[in-house]
């Protein structure tokens, strides 16, 4: 029964771990984004507490989750949220040739 419920809480983990990560890249409005980061990190101490690593879990919370991300979103906060929107303007030839060079570099 024990093997069951660890497995069970590293699932639930790895699909926030997994969800929260493609939330963070996908959401349009940055403090969402950086609340999904939250979650990110938060999943993430729930799989350092399974590999027995309690204080790696808790500086990942204390640390990352509490300090930097606190930050983060007052520095969304005071900035409104609406900073350069990078794609704004259609792709320009630099944009065009990284997103090759990176395919070239896939492949």
């Amino acid at each position: 029964m024990g093997d069951v419920l660890v497995w069970l809480v590293w699932f639930v983990a790895a699909v926030g771990c997994l969800g929260s990560g493609v939330a963070v890249i996908s959401f349009s409005n940055p403090f969402y984004s950086a609340i999904a980061l939250i979650g990110n990190l938060a999943s993430l101490a729930v799989l350092y507490l399974l590999l027995s690593a309690e204080f790696l879990a808790a500086a990942q919370v204390l640390v990352y989750a509490g300090a930097v991300m606190v930050m983060f979103l007052f520095v969304i906060a005071y900035l409104g949220g609406h900073a350069d929107a990078p794609w704004a303007g259609g792709p320009t030839w630099q944009q065009v040739a990284a997103v090759s060079a990176a395919g070239a570099i896939l492949v």
